[in-house]
């Protein structure tokens, strides 16, 4: 497949954005918890915009670029993949809650958000931070050769 200089940048990229929708719905929690609306409001539709960023990335290189092999070998194989499975999954049902989530903050639904927000928060935290550990162990990790 292709192998073009800006799309072996995305992964990095994606990372950025990761850290960045990280970023915003912790601080949207602390808005939200300081009864702030609006600072929560910001920092959520931030973190969405980073997320949306973020798939983009991801259809795009593994549209052009496709799967990696993982490089590591042994225990640390076992655990990539373990995080990775679950990492996958969680992502899969995150975006329909995220979906739910806003639907509901859109509509003024207040009973019906906070108590899917509080899960999306959770689920959106996981999957984030998953995210980054599977990133840092395929691309960062030194092995052997």
């Amino acid at each position: 497949m292709a192998d073009s200089g800006w799309l072996e940048f995305l992964p990095h990229f994606q990372a950025v954005m990761v850290s960045l929708a990280l970023g915003a719905i912790f601080i949207g929690f602390l808005r939200i918890r300081d009864q702030d609306r609006v600072g929560h409001r910001k920092a959520m539709l931030s973190a969405i915009v980073f997320s949306a960023l973020f798939l983009a990335a991801y259809l795009l290189f593994h549209l052009f670029i496709g799967m990696r092999p993982y490089p590591g070998a042994g225990w640390l194989r076992s655990l990539f993949f373990g995080i990775l499975i679950s990492h996958v999954f969680m992502a899969v049902t995150l975006l329909p809650m995220i979906f739910l989530t806003l639907r509901h903050a859109f509509r003024s639904d207040w009973d019906a958000h906070r108590p899917l927000a509080r899960k999306t928060f959770a689920v959106w935290t996981y999957v984030g931070v998953t995210g980054l550990i599977v990133y840092f162990m395929g691309h960062h990790l030194p092995y052997g050769g």
